[in-house]
């Protein structure tokens, strides 16, 4: 039930038509994808799909990709949150955030910081924490030592 599932998703290959656009969009909205990874298609000199017709206007692709985004950035955080006030092993890696805390990953790809609460991180590097997350945001998740 806490698995991360993610996606790589093209935003218009020629031949994609608003309507299969939009279809596309309410499926990744219903499902239990929590990251997205959005590629916009641009046309290859000499490769099969630059020369087959109904090639995506730039603009259209442009908007398209930038919904997707905006969608992953919802469903990433909405998974990231069902997550605050629990427990979850965290490898801590070798790296000190921006923020000063410690930079981990749990075993479902959440990319947190973690407070030590002043301590040297040394000793925390290339373990695997237990943590509490604490808090989780659009643009971060945070968690201290449990």
């Amino acid at each position: 039930p806490s698995i991360g599932l993610g996606a790589d998703v093209i935003v218009g290959f020629p031949g994609e038509i608003e309507a299969e656009f939009e279809t596309t969009f309410r499926f990744i909205a219903s499902s239990p994808l929590n990251y997205l990874h959005v590629f916009s298609y641009s046309p290859r000199p000499g490769t099969t799909a630059a020369a087959l017709t109904g090639q995506v206007p730039s603009e259209a692709i442009r908007e398209r990709s930038a919904r997707l985004r905006g969608l992953g950035r919802d469903l990433s955080l909405r998974f990231r949150r069902s997550f605050v006030g629990r427990d979850l092993p965290v490898l801590a890696l070798r790296e000190i955030r921006t923020d000063g805390r410690l930079r981990g990953l749990s075993d479902n790809f959440i990319d947190l910081g973690i407070d030590l609460g002043g301590r040297d991180p040394a000793p925390f590097m290339n373990r695997i924490l237990p943590v509490r997350i604490t808090q989780a945001t659009e643009d971060t998740t945070l968690a201290e030592v449990a």
